[in-house]
């Protein structure tokens, strides 16, 4: 696992000043009060559901902002339209409604040069540094070489334990680590993100390795949350709960269990 070092390498260089010192001081509040557990336990739950969008709220039967759930990983087609990136900022998306034109898909997840890559090189054996992933990075300047190794040595890492472990949540993993939640993320915030379409389209918002690698080993189920609903989708979710309270036909529905 990375150590808190490494993490906050990898949060700083993905966000912008402000989002870092938010972080950083919000790192300091989550570090002090989880040296008293039953402190910790209790504040830092509601501290995270203040900063969230309060949007769902508006509507007769609102989702749990921060639950996870397990879907196909071919349901995830394409990926969201929102203002890249569509992750910045993530603890204040979950729950947020909003309308527009955001939600049209135009660009598939597999066209993505990293799940490209990662196809090439696990299924067809191809060497990482024959893929338009690494030629693109090097050519752009984006990466040194030693950059690019390591971070494919992370991907090949990645590939192996969830191909001999199994695909697990970051609960788990931050339980089978022995240690509480760092501050930089919910549990629930690292995992595969998505938004939904107004016509209930699972649209990617971030995860690409994992997901990659789950389509790749042809997993049956990865473990997701959700960020931003289209205002379409919200109208219609109250319609059908309104209806039968007990639905099950979609992953934002109370009863989902994972099958359609």
């Amino acid at each position: 696992m990375k150590t808190s070092a490494n993490k906050i390498s990898t949060y700083i260089s993905r966000y912008r000043i402000q989002e870092m010192i938010i972080s950083g001081l919000e790192l300091m509040f989550i570090q002090t009060i989880s040296r008293q557990q039953q402190l910790y336990e209790t504040v830092a739950p509601k501290y995270y559901r203040w900063r969230a969008s309060s949007d769902v709220f508006q509507y007769d039967f609102p989702p749990d902002r921060f639950k996870v759930v397990w879907v196909d990983p071919d349901r995830i087609k394409y990926r969201t339209n929102r203002e890249h990136p569509p992750w910045k900022g993530r603890r204040k998306l979950f729950g947020k409604v909003t309308d527009g034109d955001w939600d049209r898909p135009t660009k598939r997840f597999d066209e993505y040069s990293h799940y490209r890559a990662i196809k090439r090189h696990f299924v067809e054996g191809v060497a990482w540094e024959a893929t338009e992933f690494w030629q693109k990075r090097q050519n752009s300047s984006r990466d040194s070489d030693q950059k690019l190794r390591i971070r494919v040595k992370e991907i090949e890492e990645l590939y192996r334990s969830i191909a001999e472990n199994g695909f697990k949540t970051q609960l788990e993993l931050l339980e089978e680590d022995d240690r509480p939640n760092e501050g930089l993320y919910l549990d629930a915030a690292n995992e595969i993100a998505v938004d939904i379409g107004r016509d209930g389209e699972l649209l990617f918002v971030d995860g690409k390795h994992r997901l990659s690698i789950a389509k790749i080993l042809d997993l049956d189920s990865v473990p997701i949350v959700i960020l931003v609903r289209h205002s379409d989708w919200m109208e219609h979710r109250d319609e059908v709960l309104a209806e039968n309270p007990t639905a099950n036909g979609h992953p934002d529905l109370p009863q989902w269990n994972g099958t359609e």
